[in-house]
Order: C-alpha cells, then structure tokens, then sequence
C-alpha cells in the first residue's frame, strides 16, 4: 500500500489515501470491539474497552475522509 501511495499524487493520492484509511480502521474497530466485548486477559480487555470508542472516532472520521462511505 505504502509503494503504491508513494507514485500518486494530487486527487488520485487524497482518494487512494483516504480509501485506505477507511479500510484500516473499518478493520481496526471490528477488532477492537470484537476484543473489548469478549477478549480473555483482563488488562488487555480493559485497554480494547476504554480504546473502542477512540476508534469508533477514528471510523467516522476516515469515512468523512474517504467521501461519506
């Protein structure tokens, strides 16, 4: 991903940029809520919990980024 932003520019690397933003964080806060609600390990558990609504920030703001998608 990193190779094929780096040979965009302009409108073609904002999209390509906020496309993969949004994929990463769709991926990110499908996990992190997936671990905060039934994750083993105390600790980490409550890191995912109190983390969850930080990525759910993070989603929609890559969804504002990536065009409303």
């Amino acid at each position: 991903m990193l190779q094929r932003l780096s040979a965009l520019e302009g409108p073609d690397f904002d999209i390509a940029y906020g496309n993969a933003q949004l994929a990463m964080l769709t991926e990110a806060e499908l996990q992190y809520g997936a671990y905060a609600q039934s994750g083993q390990g105390g600790a980490l558990r409550r890191y995912a919990q109190r983390q969850w609504p930080k990525m759910q920030r993070h989603l929609e703001f890559a969804r504002v980024l990536a065009g409303g998608r």
